[in-house]
């Protein structure tokens, strides 16, 4: 007899033969219930009643995706998994707050770095490429998919295009460590799904010189994106791109000119990014004000994979506030920083990735920013989190979800900028809001023989206080998951499979149960005739050397087995 392992999960199928209520309140920015306001989701709609409550009853889902919409404001769509309706009592929704169309208000909406390079087009690891030669147009739609319900709803749409476009040799490269070039066909999707503006400001753009730079803007003029950030002189690659009757600006710089290698910004004859160091910043930015324009900022700088801005990213988002931005907006850590409201106007530390190869597990957690502006004034902002699956960007539910937005919480609270809940996103306003706090701020310890348990769920706006325990000789040690998706919880959602383990010798099964079709068993099944090898693809810019580290699974056998963890 063979043996075998099961790393499970219990979750839930799609199935005709059962339902799930999901219920909600739709509220306006004051807290009042809205009255007659659309709910769509899975080809379902209802309207709110005069209480801004909604009851739907659909079909059992992996996934639900509410749309919801009125003549008066804004439209939003929020993203649910079954798991948590499920643990939801009665499948009941945080409130949904909507905000008022008005004269002069644009909702705009950013994301991160996008490129269509490396692992989008080759068979890394043994993977099957995304990007297929004979099948570009419709595989570069369905990366981009799960982003059009969310950007074609802002009024302008804008994302950090990190690549150069086209097909280039060694010898057009200059000589950087790492150089990024994408199929054409990246801009066609992005247009697709709701993208109107490209930043050029990056270290990727002048990757392969003044001929793949002159490349890149002939196709980005061809697609029909607006971009700003690079040009073939100085004089074009700090232009800005214009928005709505030559109102709003939006500048784009990266932070540094290169190295001694590669020159990379642009000069008085020569192509390249533009240079957003603090005299440059200032200069601009109060030139478009002064003009009567309303600049908008994007910077490409800092540290890599760290949580927190540099004090000189910082500093210079400031001065672009002080010199009359009315928005910073902030890339090139390929992970999610933090947010503040400074001076009454918002700056976005970074964005992190939104369409990016990279698995390390942080750079997987990201978010769209919507902003509302009425004029130069900022009126709010929200938060839609989103997980790179298999390098695919995807709404983020359950466990991605909370990890996203609690750890935006604790990053914009540290800056005396809160964030509340509004459905499935988080919001930002100028005003202070009452921060909540769980009512006890205590857990207790309790008796076990693990040595490692789980903290209670808790709401990701909710600050735990204190632990206590009876046990004075009871020593505790805080931590966090530094693994996403180890658990098989999303696996198969959203038409694609994770890529971020390196698997021998085991497939993942779903084994329904047509009696009780509700329940679906996600696991590893391993079924070696020897053994079998489970690991992450890559350890870096995830374990720290001498820090403590835990390892805990889950193994189902009909017979002793060896298992060893490295």
């Amino acid at each position: 007899m063979s043996r075998y392992i099961v790393i499970y999960l219990l979750f839930f199928q799609a199935s005709c033969f059962s339902q799930v209520i999901i219920q909600g309140r739709i509220l306006d920015e004051f807290g009042a219930p809205i009255q007659n306001a659309q709910v769509q989701a899975s080809g379902w709609q209802l309207f709110s009643n005069q209480s801004g409550r909604f009851l739907l009853r659909l079909s059992e889902s992996d996934i639900y995706q509410l749309q919801i919409t009125h003549p008066d404001y804004f439209t939003t769509t929020h993203t649910w998994a079954n798991q948590e309706v499920k643990k939801s009592p009665e499948g009941k929704l945080p409130d949904i707050t909507l905000v008022r169309k008005k004269k002069g208000r644009v909702l705009f909406a950013f994301g991160g770095d996008v490129m269509l390079s490396r692992r989008y087009l080759e068979s890394w690891f043994g993977e099957t490429p995304l990007v297929r030669a004979q099948n570009e147009e419709k595989d570069a739609r369905f990366i981009f998919k799960h982003l059009k319900p969310y950007m074609t709803l802002a009024n302008i749409s804008s994302v950090n295009l990190e690549t150069t476009i086209g097909n280039f040799s060694a010898a057009d490269s200059s000589s950087k460590g790492v150089l990024l070039q994408s199929p054409e066909v990246l801009l066609y999707a992005l247009k697709w799904a709701g993208i109107d503006h490209v930043s050029l400001g990056n270290n990727h753009i002048y990757d392969y010189g003044e001929a793949g730079l002159i490349t890149s803007l002939q196709s980005i003029q061809k697609s029909g994106l607006m971009y700003s950030g690079a040009g073939l002189d100085q004089t074009s690659a700090y232009s800005p791109a214009i928005y709505s009757s030559a109102k709003y600006a939006l500048y784009s710089m990266m932070g540094w000119s290169g190295s001694d290698h590669a020159d990379l910004v642009a000069g008085p004859n020569k192509g390249g990014a533009a240079l957003g160091k603090l005299r440059q910043i200032q200069k601009f930015i109060s030139m478009s004000a002064q003009q009567g324009q309303i600049p908008i900022l994007q910077y490409h700088g800092g540290l890599e994979y760290q949580d927190h801005p540099t004090l000189v990213t910082e500093n210079r988002l400031k001065i672009a506030i002080e010199n009359g931005a009315a928005l910073a907006i902030a890339h090139h850590p390929h992970r999610l920083q933090g947010f503040e409201v400074y001076q009454n106007k918002l700056i976005a530390y970074s964005l992190g990735n939104l369409a990016f190869d990279q698995f390390y597990p942080q750079t997987q957690l990201t978010a769209i920013l919507y902003v509302w502006m009425d004029e130069q004034a900022f009126h709010r902002a929200e938060i839609i989190p989103f997980y790179l699956k298999g390098y695919i960007p995807t709404p983020a539910t359950g466990q991605h979800r909370h990890e996203i937005l609690s750890q935006l919480y604790s990053l914009s609270k540290a800056r005396n900028t809160k964030l509340t809940a509004s459905g499935g996103h988080a919001i930002i306003q100028t005003k202070s809001q009452t921060d909540t706090q769980i009512s006890s701020g205590k857990m207790k310890a309790f008796h076990t023989n693990q040595k490692i348990f789980q903290l209670p769920n808790k709401p990701w706006h909710q600050s735990l206080k204190t632990i206590t325990s009876s046990d004075p000789e009871l020593r505790l040690r805080l931590g966090r998951n530094l693994i996403y998706g180890s658990d098989f919880e999303n696996d198969d959602t959203f038409e694609h499979m994770e890529r971020h383990w390196f698997t021998q010798g085991f497939r993942l099964l779903h084994n329904n149960n047509r009696d009780k079709p509700q329940n679906k068993l996600m696991s590893a099944h391993i079924q070696p005739y020897s053994s079998a090898l489970l690991g992450m693809k890559d350890f870096r810019r995830v374990f720290i050397p001498d820090n403590p580290y835990t390892v805990t699974f889950n193994l189902q056998s009909k017979k002793d087995v060896q298992v060893r963890a490295y």
